[in-house]
């Protein structure tokens, strides 16, 4: 039988020094003949015992649903991501390239389409590029911004002959950023978020990491992975 190991917390501490003190006053003072003082023992030993929870940290509960990629994964005019992110088996977007000819030459759209009832955070039509630490919620994170289960793009790249290519979308400069999403489930929403790198070197956006709060209706904010 293994003993109990007292918790050696703050609480627990004063309440032994309590203790000796107030043995001490009693042997100093007579109360109890030197044979007594331990009677008081079993009464003390509850309350010690009782101390031992006091200073335990609580647990911890975890509600985000973090993932990383083992490799960042390159959506491109020829490869598609389908984010399924609460897990469920089933996609909630797409992550791709439409290609729309012109005149002159092709436009790449590096989108974004909702599947299902999915909604993704959109400005003027285009996907709002989040940094870190932005709440993601009912209300929109950005101004002017709004939940959408439309189709949003982050940055066209134009090809035209014998011009260099012209890249385009608030995503356009290399970097670094985040998507605001949610999902409907069992009629509630959950919000999260996909983390991407736009690479004009190489034409693609690399999928590198998304989190979702298992909570309904509660905030998440960008990057937030526990």
């Amino acid at each position: 039988m293994k003993p109990t190991i007292l918790n050696q917390g703050p609480a627990f501490s004063k309440l032994i020094k309590a203790f000796v003190f107030l043995i001490g006053k009693c042997k100093a003072n007579k109360v109890f003949s030197q044979g007594r003082i331990w009677a008081v023992l079993p009464v003390m030993i509850p309350f010690l015992l009782s101390s031992c929870n006091e200073d335990m940290d609580a647990p911890t509960i975890v509600t985000i649903n973090h993932h990383v990629l083992k490799e960042a994964y390159p959506v491109h005019r020829h490869q598609t991501y389908l984010l399924d992110l609460n897990e469920d088996d089933i996609p909630d977007f797409s992550i791709n390239v439409m290609s729309v000819g012109f005149d002159q030459g092709v436009r790449e759209y590096f989108q974004i389409n909702s599947l299902r009832d999915s909604k993704v955070i959109l400005t003027n039509e285009e996907i709002a590029p989040l940094t870190s630490g932005l709440e993601i919620s009912e209300a929109s994170a950005i101004e002017g911004s709004s939940w959408s289960v439309f189709t949003g793009s982050m940055m066209v790249r134009t090809i035209t002959e014998n011009q260099p290519d012209q890249w385009s979308g608030p995503w356009a400069p290399d970097g670094d950023y985040f998507v605001g999403l949610s999902v409907r489930v069992n009629g509630e929403y959950h919000y999260g978020w996909v983390k991407l790198q736009a690479d004009k070197e190489s034409h693609a956006m690399f999928i590198q990491e998304y989190a979702f709060q298992t909570i309904p209706n509660l905030r998440i904010k960008a990057g937030q992975r526990k």
